[in-house]
């Protein structure tokens, strides 16, 4: 979802970046089970997904699945922005002109059917979706220590979603399947690893490329005062895919099933990760021990800088499509 809203430490629309691993995964799968129980080789998630046993049977009557594909999209993303009135008008009249051309190509009989069935199935993953635990709001005391996180400038925001890590994952005991890395070792010794890495950093910001900045703009999660957020940015890399190879229906929505479970499954790997190693983030560092007056080119979100989010995210998110569609 785009939007026009300011950030606020790292909340938009009210929404924790991280969060919005929960609307893009649980609106590929309602998007995926809306239409794979007619495709050969294709089974669905349910009773293979945690927690997720059993979704609605197929309604008796003809369907055209894309209809039901429109009226899940709709749905889910009615639910995730209901208090958004602009996103719902937008998500009603989009809904509304897909129908419209579709009923061009089938009876009223048939897309109502079809429609009830994608609605079935929207209805049936956000009850799932309610109890992953992501709603946890326990209260949240950052340990103290050298090393160890602090709230960053300038909004020096507090820590974001401490508890992401212990959501439900989709694969049954993710955390005891993945190893994590084991932190970097802390040091304010010139000579260590930590403060080598940490001097490199700055160093490069100081004398960066106009490539370097492009990069570094083109990965911005809210450029320009919007909000694309990086599985936004990661969809709009697959949307062009699915135009690129021209893919059926299918294949797309397994696509995006795929590399969106994939990268909710690397936000909570990753979340775990920063809350159990709280490393402290380059800017305290180099502003501690290198150089006061620093500032990194784009705003350093609230919370733990290992692992980092982006990386972890979109590694999983590329080896995802590259079992899709190859490496090249």
């Amino acid at each position: 979802m785009d939007g026009s809203a300011q950030p606020t430490g790292e909340k938009f629309f009210g929404i924790p970046h991280v969060a919005y691993s929960r609307h893009f995964c649980y609106t590929a799968i309602a998007a995926y089970e809306s239409v794979v129980r007619d495709e050969d080789g294709y089974r669905s998630l349910a009773g293979q997904l945690t927690g997720l046993n059993r979704l609605p049977s197929r309604p008796e009557g003809e369907m055209y699945l894309p209809v039901s594909l429109n009226a899940a999209y709709a749905a889910m993303l009615r639910y995730l922005y209901a208090s958004f009135n602009s996103c719902v008008a937008r998500i009603d009249s989009l809904e509304k002109v897909q129908e419209q051309l579709q009923l061009k190509y089938n009876n009223v009989k048939t897309v109502e059917n079809s429609r009830e069935y994608g609605k079935q199935i929207a209805a049936a993953v956000i009850e799932w979706s309610n109890t992953d635990g992501s709603d946890n709001a326990a209260l949240y005391t950052p340990p103290n220590g050298e090393g160890l996180w602090v709230p960053t400038p300038p909004s020096y925001a507090p820590a974001s979603t401490p508890y992401w890590g212990g959501n439900r994952s989709l694969t049954k005991d993710l955390l005891n399947e993945v190893t994590l890395l084991k932190q970097p070792l802390y040091s304010a010794d010139p000579n260590s690893d930590f403060y080598k890495m940490a001097n490199e950093v700055f160093t490069v910001s100081e004398h960066l490329t106009p490539e370097q900045k492009a990069t570094a703009f083109y990965w911005d999660d809210s450029p320009n005062g919007t909000y694309k957020t990086v599985y936004g940015h990661w969809t709009s890399l697959l949307s062009g895919l699915v135009k690129k190879y021209d893919l059926p229906l299918i294949k797309a929505t397994e696509a995006f099933a795929k590399m969106t479970m994939s990268m909710y499954e690397a936000a909570i790997l990753a979340w775990e990760g920063k809350y159990r190693f709280n490393v402290v983030r380059p800017v305290t560092y180099i502003q501690q021990y290198i150089n006061k007056q620093w500032a990194p080119v784009i705003i350093t979100p609230p919370h733990p800088e290992f692992p980092a989010a982006h990386a972890t995210l979109s590694n999983a998110a590329a080896i995802a499509l590259c079992s899709l569609f190859g490496d090249s």
